[in-house]
């Protein structure tokens, strides 16, 4: 090789020594910037992550966010939260002995329990709180929009539940009153929240109440009415006996001939039958059972039967058979009569007698109610002794739930829809408007009435009427109603489950 052609090759080896080293040098800057890259987002997760861990620990997350959104209202997670759990505390409490048979398991996660197709048990209950916060919105703002304000009646009822629910931790061993909220109601929930829902609450129901109460119909439109639905409303009486093909079936024939047996049974009870005497003989005779005459409104009849005895033509000792898939029916219709019985309306305020240990009402439980009722009668008779008054003692120390919230009233019922004591005192002949007096149930809701009568009420078909008549008006309003109200949930609506 010449000088000359050595002097190049070296030149050129100089040159891509250069290069490779500005190469490795953009490599190397690469690297540190993908480098830096990687750190500054690691460092950005972790940054996330610890305000999120921070966010859940704390209650910011359940109240700074929208959960969902009703109509122009927003509410946060706890806010939900109350209304998802309640929902659930009182289906818990209404169904308690069939939950198994609902496929409901207290013990176990909602969100791993099925409660239908592609639904769970903490899906359903979470659809519920939402259609209840949706129904309650739209009626507090209708409410506020026509001015409406919570009568005091309801006002006292409201401030009976809050003061419970002032002493609801006492002995629950939590240190406060938003602690034991917080772990019963979910996170966040603490005691300015809750009464703020309660009170929405009442003004919802209050107003929903005064709607509802606000449609009036004519006699003439309660009669038409009625006779409309004379199939749903009027009384019927009639004897029935059930030839059940497996009780009466010999061991070991099969169900062809089982149901035979039980058709020739029934078809004996009613031949050569020319009475309702007959009737009854012929199948203690047969089956050695009683059976007697009952009376049942037309909606609540069994399917089984219902459209034969509501035929039209129908007629005071018509007799049939009537198969079902176990069995036959043996029917004896007797009549059917408009459901026009009378009514009356009256308060009372109930004293529990309080069971021991083994469930036996003792001398002394009863003797400690009957004296309780004993002492609210006095107090009222001593004060203004107004059914104003008695209603709001009713509020105040009533143990009956059904009526403790409305100045322990209930109108317009017809005789023998309450207990037999209740029911014999309000409808003796001689009771006049203003009557008070003390009776002692011991059956279910064992304790001591104290009522107040008010008097008599409307016709029973009448009050049929105008109840369906105010409930499909009423629906139809809220139905219109509710067309602006859409609730959209947000992701926090997921922390409640």
């Amino acid at each position: 090789m010449s000088a000359s052609q050595q002097k190049k090759l070296r030149k050129q080896q100089r040159e891509q020594g250069v290069e490779k080293r500005q190469i490795a040098d953009q490599k190397a800057a690469e690297a540190a910037k993908k480098s830096s890259i990687r750190s500054t987002v690691i460092t950005t997760i972790v940054v996330l992550l610890v305000i999120v861990t921070i966010l859940f620990s704390s209650n910011l997350f359940y109240h700074a966010f929208p959960a969902v959104k009703i109509g122009d209202t927003s509410y946060n997670a706890s806010e939900l939260s109350f209304f998802y759990k309640s929902g659930y505390f009182n289906f818990v409490s209404q169904n308690g002995s069939y939950l198994q048979y609902m496929g409901l398991d207290t013990s176990k996660s909602l969100d791993s329990q099925s409660f239908g197709e592609d639904q769970t048990w903490a899906d359903f209950f979470l659809d519920s709180a939402i259609t209840s916060m949706t129904e309650i919105t739209m009626l507090a703002d209708e409410a506020e929009k026509a001015g409406f304000e919570l009568p005091e009646e309801d006002k006292a009822a409201l401030e009976q539940e809050l003061a419970a629910l002032d002493a609801s931790y006492e002995g629950t061993g939590f240190s406060s009153l938003n602690a034991f909220l917080a772990a019963n109601y979910g996170k966040g929930c603490n005691e300015k929240l809750i009464k703020g829902l309660i009170a929405k609450s009442y003004l919802a129901q209050a107003y929903a109440t005064s709607v509802y109460d606000s449609y009036s119909y004519t006699d003439a439109e309660l009669d038409a009415h009625y006779d409309e639905n004379k199939n749903s409303y009027d009384n019927i009486t009639y004897i029935s006996y059930f030839v059940s093909a497996e009780e009466n079936a010999d061991e070991g024939i099969d169900s062809e001939t089982a149901m035979a047996n039980a058709k020739e049974l029934a078809d004996s009870l009613i031949a050569d039958i020319t009475s309702q005497e007959e009737f009854t003989e012929s199948v203690l005779s047969k089956t050695e059972e009683e059976v007697s005459a009952v009376t049942i409104q037309g909606s609540s009849l069994s399917s089984a039967y219902s459209e034969w005895l509501l035929d039209a033509s129908r007629k005071e000792g018509d007799m049939t058979v009537l198969a079902t898939d176990s069995g036959y029916y043996a029917l004896y219709f007797i009549s059917r009569e408009r459901n026009d019985s009378r009514t009356v309306s009256a308060r009372h305020i109930l004293t529990y007698v309080l069971a021991d240990d083994e469930g036996v009402y003792t001398d002394e439980a009863k003797a400690e109610a009957k004296a309780k009722a004993e002492e609210l009668l006095a107090q009222w008779k001593a004060g203004e002794a107004t059914e104003e008054s008695f209603a709001a003692l009713a509020n105040e120390y009533s143990d009956d739930p059904g009526s403790n919230t409305n100045g322990g009233l209930y109108e317009n019922f017809k005789e023998g829809a309450m207990v037999a004591e209740f029911n014999d005192w309000c409808f003796d002949t001689t009771r006049k408007p203003g009557d008070t007096g003390i009776v002692f149930n011991e059956g279910s809701y064992c304790g001591y009435h104290v009522i107040y009568f008010i008097g008599e009420g409307e016709t029973y078909d009448k009050v049929l009427s105008e109840n369906a008549l105010r409930e499909e008006a009423y629906n139809e309003w809220k139905t219109a109603a509710l067309e602006n109200y859409t609730a959209k949930t947000t992701f926090t609506a997921s922390l409640i489950k």
